[in-house]
């Protein structure tokens, strides 16, 4: 199953083809999932509202999904082109979402025993978690910005930032190996509506804190111009997949496959869209309007 899908790293996601695209053919349906209500997912956000996929001859659907594993399963079950999931995912095909391979791994580097010292439990969106804490169903919770600022300010406290304590590539645009070899175009497509969303953000603070505010449903300035300082370094210019710091990752995943021992991180992972942008000029193009 695990070599059913492949991903491209985008840090967690251009000129035009040619000026006339969306007007010489139809707009090409595609399916995008998001994989939940947070500032993690802007990039496809911003693709839409800004007409970025529209740009690239793309009429792209975006539907949310609960985490990586629905995700996994409905690219595998071809319902959805791609969606952003965990490392874990791709490699162990096991549908656990980022929090669970965090959370087990810094509950396991204090010395704890998942399941054992601390039971765990699957609880929908980011709000619905959020409630969770507010009724005494759970001690603790896993939420990404603004959820956690969110948190904080109803009197919970913050036990650890993950990303001071893994190093981990948070999360992967997810596809299957089989639409890139049958519509390699298509695939280009998004991933240059994505690299001109990252851009856009960089570059338009005002118009893309609308949008988040808009999916998110909030006009909190403390909340979006948080996510803005955070998510403009994030989502990086030129998204190579990154490889390093994948030991933790390997090491969750052989718990159930030792086998992954026996893949390099490069198996996973497919450079060529970035490289060729890169090359091009095209990723440079844009750079130009970032400061």
């Amino acid at each position: 199953m695990k070599k059913k899908i492949l991903f491209l790293l985008l840090s967690s996601i251009f000129m035009a083809l040619h000026a006339g695209y969306a007007q010489d053919k139809p707009l090409k349906k595609i399916i995008w999932g998001v994989t939940s209500l947070s500032a993690s997912q802007w990039i496809p956000w911003i693709a839409k509202d800004a007409k970025i996929y529209q740009k690239y001859g793309l009429d792209t659907e975006l539907v949310l999904l609960r985490g990586s594993g629905q995700s996994a399963q409905a690219i595998i079950g071809n319902s959805i082109l791609a969606a952003p999931c965990t490392l874990t995912t791709v490699m162990g095909a096991d549908f656990g979402s980022l929090g669970d391979f965090l959370e087990r791994y810094i509950i396991k580097k204090y010395g704890l025993e998942p399941g054992r010292d601390v039971v765990m439990l699957s609880i929908g969106t980011q709000p619905e978690r959020i409630q969770a804490l507010e009724t005494g169903a759970v001690d603790a919770a896993d939420l990404s910005f603004p959820a956690d600022v969110q948190a904080t300010r109803k009197g919970f406290k913050v036990l650890w930032d993950a990303k001071q304590e893994v190093s981990y590539p948070s999360m992967s645009v997810v596809l299957r190996r089989k639409s890139i070899t049958d519509d390699r175009d298509t695939v280009m497509r998004m991933v240059k509506a994505h690299i001109e969303a990252i851009h856009f953000l960089k570059a338009n603070k005002e118009a893309s804190t609308k949008i988040l505010g808009k999916y998110l449903k909030t006009s909190d300035r403390e909340l979006l111009d948080g996510s803005y300082e955070i998510y403009r370094n994030d989502f990086i210019s030129v998204p190579y997949p990154i490889t390093q710091g994948l030991q933790p990752t390997y090491e969750y995943v052989a718990l159930q496959r030792p086998e992954i021992w026996n893949h390099k991180p490069e198996e996973f992972m497919d450079p060529s869209f970035i490289s060729e942008l890169d090359k091009s000029g095209f990723i440079k193009s844009l750079s130009q309007g970032v400061r």
